[in-house]
């Protein structure tokens, strides 16, 4: 769904990017690891270096992380070359995109629920509600659909991300939106009984472009209360393992299947990280934050 209508809000004249205070854990082997990838080694302070004698592993800001990220490369050719090379190590990732202007606010009036919260206009992977789903774990029966992750690409002072997940259909009388989110259009007589309306994704390929050098960029947002999360990556998972786009200058695109690039208006946020998913290691591996943040100066900087 390409967002129309039009809203300005004002952003810094020199965007940046945002280091929200965070801390991990890591052991010899992570550091190690690290410095082996990279040929570089990770300069600790000398508390750190007591503390990794005591306890076996060391606590690291998410501060020192970009520092190293920065360190890393001559240039940004270089830093891009690793970031698309290694997004293919961290998959699967996933993308939620949210457009906040008048017309998508508009739109969410007709939710039964949280009308005050915007729902992402495209996702990767799809969520799509279903009343056969609901129980007491999941009360608005909505699941998550299997997903690859999401493809990195770079070229034309661009970043585009690529994959199969869901596009923002409306909200609809679940008796319409049931079929149309299905991988094949079926009506069952008597299955689709309920009346009330619930937002509908239809699956999708997904392609969002965000031009390098503009937006402001975020490295493990908090959840942002004006945002409805529940067709969407867990915002605390974001939180842990993501970063947060955010531009307003129609620097953004949205293609969605074979249907040309729309320019998208108004506040445009992009949520990036790591799938929900049991694999996620209890202390995740530095390599990982260092490419996160180097994405995120890579978008910056253009």
């Amino acid at each position: 769904m390409a967002a129309v209508g039009s809203y300005r809000k004002t952003y810094p004249s020199n965007p940046v990017v945002v280091i929200v205070p965070i801390q991990i854990t890591i052991t010899p082997d992570d550091l190690q690891r690290c410095e082996n990838t990279f040929c570089r080694p990770v300069r600790l302070t000398p508390a750190q270096n007591g503390q990794l004698k005591r306890k076996g592993e060391i606590t690291v800001t998410m501060a020192q992380v970009s520092k190293l990220a920065d360190s890393l490369f001559e240039d940004n050719d270089e830093r891009i070359e690793f970031i698309l090379e290694y997004s293919k190590e961290v998959q699967p990732l996933s993308l939620s995109l949210f457009v906040i202007n008048p017309a998508t606010w508009n739109v969410m009036k007709r939710k039964p629920d949280f009308p005050d919260r915007m729902l992402p206009m495209a996702t990767i992977p799809r969520f799509y509600m279903r009343s056969s789903l609901r129980d007491a774990t999941n009360t608005y029966g909505i699941k998550r659909s299997k997903s690859a992750g999401v493809t990195i690409e770079y070229g034309g002072g661009q970043f585009f991300f690529d994959g199969i997940g869901g596009d923002f259909y409306g909200i609809l009388e679940e008796s319409v939106a049931e079929p149309l989110q299905r991988s094949r259009s079926l009506l069952i007589p008597g299955d689709l009984s309920r009346g009330e309306m619930i937002p509908t994704y239809k699956k999708k390929r997904i392609r969002v472009a965000i031009g390098a050098g503009r937006p402001s960029v975020t490295v493990c947002p908090r959840p942002r209360r004006e945002l409805d999360y529940r067709f969407s990556e867990n915002p605390k998972l974001i939180h842990r393992y993501g970063i947060e786009i955010r531009s307003d200058d129609q620097t953004a695109s949205l293609k969605v299947g074979f249907e040309r690039a729309s320019r998208l208006r108004g506040e445009v946020i992009v949520l990036l990280g790591k799938e929900d998913t049991t694999e996620l290691p209890s202390h995740p591996e530095l390599e990982y934050y260092v490419w996160l943040n180097s994405l995120a100066r890579a978008i910056r900087i253009g």
